[in-house]
């Protein structure tokens, strides 16, 4: 439930043009995403390694999808929003 929220969270970040929805929305998403990692960090490397997580509706490792947020919080720093990290 929690990754979905964040899968559909950065979808609409990456689309919003509005500074206090995108303040608001990266804030929310932040909050999911430090939800999600107090749950990862209770497992071991080799079960991150197999985790996969649905992002925009297809399975992607678990580092992978890190590797998205990454990018998308950029994104959202650049454009006035705050650190999804």
């Amino acid at each position: 439930m929690i990754v979905k929220r964040i899968d559909i969270g950065l979808q609409q970040l990456e689309e919003e043009q509005s500074l206090p929805e995108l303040k608001g929305l990266s804030s929310a998403v932040k909050i999911d995403i430090d939800n999600m990692f107090a749950i990862t960090q209770k497992l071991s490397m080799e079960s991150l390694l197999c985790l996969e997580l649905e992002y925009k509706g297809y399975p992607v490792p678990y580092f992978t999808f890190l590797s998205v947020i990454s990018k998308i919080s950029e994104n959202v720093i650049a454009r006035g929003g705050h650190s999804l990290l």
